[in-house]
């Protein structure tokens, strides 16, 4: 027989062999996933653990969101200067409820202090924040109650020490949508925000609360709710401003499939109670910041403050486009303006926002009722028209992936902007022109994100 044809039947043979080996060392598929042996520290606890709990049969615990992402947690707890550990696990037997076990150094080595159960089958995040000033640190342990993670509870403890034992006091324990902590009082002290149904009312309504620690480290809602859109899907993100000094929380949320609001949460501190101006309470409905398209606040302008995206009617008759074709909304970037608990949005830009492609065309203020853009669904081109003439195309622009480009793709008589990712190019025809546009200007007001 050929020697080649010998050697390829032994690598084959081989290979069988080591799938077979392999199949049998790994009954479960996460196990190739298993984290590497730990080191330093986090071996010492891990030793510490194993020989309290008495069992290799658990599974560790990590956080899914957050700065901490380790089921091996160490922080100082108590405010003695040293760490603390908490380890968080599930044992095999009961794999429903995740478990905390508590740990101290002591002379150079790990010390069992305690053992506890947690509030869900998933720990979603891990935060410490002294909540009052007092050098101790809360814990709040963020929980999700079933796999889906759609359900959340949020507990907050502090550390109790005794002699040769701890335990974590409950402070406080509240089902959430949305949590964060912020300073909204403006006393250099975080209270903890939660969305939440209104349980209280037994309402259809969506409230964020505050709760505040006081300085006898009890942990109680800090004035009246705000009543939110109720009619929100999730929430995406939230970010804090400050305007007039009130330092304000801009709460993005998604309505349907990609439209979306923001909630502005602000603290009246003359009537002692969260506000949210543009909710109207009778209709349950922000339609103050609405907008169709997936759009959070962000500085498009880069004068270092948050604008708010809302939608701005176009009035553009549908029998102007073709089948395929949709509208691009135009967008209104507004800043915040307040008087005492009430607020007003001021438009500082303007731009058509292409969502799919992600970029947008910045408008000058006096055009935003002189033009409208269409996109076609099939080629992504998106063509730019005077309301008074929609036929004649002013300028089309496309957006392409650099790795999909084969060449140069622009000419000297066309326009394009580009990132690291991404490129968007078009032409300018002579309607456009008369109308005012160059190359120059579109490519510059052109923005990438």
């Amino acid at each position: 027989m050929n020697k080649t044809i010998i050697s390829l039947i032994a690598v084959a043979v081989a290979l069988a062999l080591s799938l077979v080996v392999m199949a049998n060392l790994i009954k479960n598929p996460d196990e190739v996933l298993y984290p590497p042996k730990r080191t330093g520290e986090d071996a010492l606890i891990e030793e510490a653990f194993e020989t309290a709990i008495d069992t290799k049969e658990y599974s560790l615990q990590y956080p899914k969101v957050g700065d901490t992402s380790t089921a091996f947690v160490r922080y100082d707890l108590d405010d003695d200067g040293g760490d603390e550990a908490l380890v968080f696990y599930k044992l095999d037997e009961d794999g429903t409820t995740v478990r905390i076990h508590l740990l101290d150094e002591e002379d150079g080595e790990w010390v069992s202090r305690g053992d506890e159960a947690g509030y869900g089958g998933q720990i979603s995040s891990v935060e410490f924040d002294d909540l009052n000033g007092d050098g101790t640190p809360a814990i709040l342990l963020s929980w999700s109650i079933a796999d889906s993670g759609t359900s959340h509870v949020l507990s907050v403890h502090t550390l109790e020490s005794g002699k040769n034992a701890m335990s974590l006091e409950t402070l406080m324990e509240e089902s959430y949508n949305f949590m964060q902590t912020v300073d909204l009082d403006a006393d250099d002290k975080d209270e903890i925000l939660i969305v939440s149904a209104d349980t209280k009312n037994k309402s259809d309504r969506e409230v964020a609360s505050l709760y505040k620690m006081g300085n006898n480290g009890s942990l109680k809602q800090y004035g009246e709710d705000a009543v939110l859109d109720s009619n929100v899907a999730s929430y995406d993100s939230m970010q804090v401003v400050t305007v007039k000094d009130q330092p304000v929380a801009y709460l993005d949320a998604v309505k349907g499939t990609q439209s979306m609001i923001t909630e502005v949460l602000l603290w009246d501190a003359d009537e002692k109670a969260l506000v949210a101006p543009f909710t109207d309470e009778e209709t349950l409905t922000n339609s103050e910041t609405y907008r169709s398209v997936s759009l959070t606040c962000r500085d498009i302008d880069d004068d270092g403050t948050l604008e708010i995206p809302v939608e701005v009617s176009t009035d553009t008759e549908e029998g102007n486009r073709s089948t395929g074709e949709e509208d691009l909304p135009l967008i209104a970037w507004c800043e915040l303006s307040l008087s005492g608990s009430s607020a007003q949005l001021n438009s500082e830009t303007y731009a058509f926002v292409d969502v799919e492609d992600g970029y947008e065309f910045i408008i000058n203020t006096d055009l935003r009722n002189q033009l409208t853009a269409v996109r076609s669904e099939d080629t992504g081109v998106v063509t730019f028209y005077s309301k008074e003439d929609a036929e004649t195309p002013l300028f089309s622009m496309v957006t392409q992936y650099q790795v999909d480009l084969e060449g140069d793709e622009t000419d000297e008589d066309s326009f394009s902007k580009q990132d690291n990712k991404k490129i968007v190019y078009g032409s300018l025809t002579s309607a456009g022109e008369k109308l005012g546009f160059t190359n120059r200007n579109i490519e510059t007001n052109i923005r990438i994100y």
